[in-house]
């Protein structure tokens, strides 16, 4: 009967044993999940920030250093294998040539920190947030998209 006993209590055991061996790989599992998540996040975050810093070495620009990046300058950028230009007359007035096509004309307005443009026919300011380092620029669109990177040279270029 003891050996009877003895026996139940060693089969208990490791039922308790199994089901805490169980238990912990469950939640190791779930602490693994669970840094592979945060993970995950981080990686996205970093991307996200790396698309909207644009550039390394660019800083955000404020609304008075856009007008010093851009005033009376050309910029010239490729987006998406196409090379485009444009110049920011100190009016206000902008020219854009994107590839071979005919420009385009417009206005262009600083509203607090962002740099902002007008297409007719188009009545709505489209802005973007700015970043720079020297003659090197970059616009983020405020409503998501690609970063327009660009090198700024003094004077109209569109004839160049």
């Amino acid at each position: 009967m003891i050996g009877a006993a003895v026996g139940a209590h060693s089969v208990a055991a490791q039922d308790r044993s199994f089901e805490l061996e169980s238990l912990l790989e469950y939640y190791f599992d779930a602490l693994a999940w669970e840094k592979i998540m945060r993970a995950a996040v981080l990686i996205a975050i970093f991307v996200i920030l790396g698309t909207i810093t644009a550039k390394a070495g660019e800083q955000k620009l404020s609304g008075t250093e856009i007008i010093e990046a851009l005033s009376g300058k050309t910029a010239f950028g490729t987006q998406k294998g196409t090379p485009w230009k444009q110049f920011f007359d100190p009016n206000g007035a902008t020219t854009f040539i994107s590839g071979d096509d005919a420009p385009s004309t417009g206005r262009w307005q600083i509203q607090g920190d962002a740099f902002c443009s007008l297409w007719p026919p188009s009545g709505d300011w489209d802005c973007y947030d700015m970043t720079g380092a020297g003659d090197q620029v970059t616009w983020i669109y405020q409503g998501g998209g690609d970063p327009w990177p660009a090198k700024m040279v003094d004077g109209n270029q569109l004839q160049n």
